[in-house]
């Protein structure tokens, strides 16, 4: 069944997919403190990554850790479901570190009931 031309399951994977984009923005500004990193949402369900609005192939370690972040964040939201984010603090970079367990403990009151952090620690 279709209206304004797009599909139920168009409207769905739009919705998430804006959900996830402002999830992204919403733990990259707490975590980072410069703007120049962009996770935009292009449609049908596809994401860019930018830095100074120049599309990148490869973000580092942690902004593939915020990235990963925002979208557990919004399925958390979404389905009613615990985050479970394996080895993301392996991913950050010790000088962001702290902000994101700060952001990581307080995400806690944005809807998730449940958050399992794993790390793999290194003997």
């Amino acid at each position: 069944m279709e209206r304004d031309g797009l599909s139920d399951v168009d409207k769905l994977i739009e919705e998430i997919a804006a959900d996830i984009e402002s999830n992204v923005k919403e733990v990259y500004d707490n975590v980072f403190l410069e703007e120049s990193f962009k996770f935009e949402h292009v449609g049908k369900g596809l994401f860019i990554s930018k830095i100074n609005e120049e599309p990148i192939t490869h973000p580092s370690g942690s902004q593939k850790a915020i990235i990963s972040l925002g979208i557990m964040l919004s399925l958390a939201r979404l389905f009613d479901l615990p985050m479970i984010l394996d080895e993301a603090l392996d991913r950050i970079d010790v000088i962001r570190l702290s902000p994101f367990m700060e952001y990581l403990t307080g995400a806690s009151n944005l809807g998730s009931k449940y958050i399992l952090l794993l790390i793999k620690a290194s003997i």
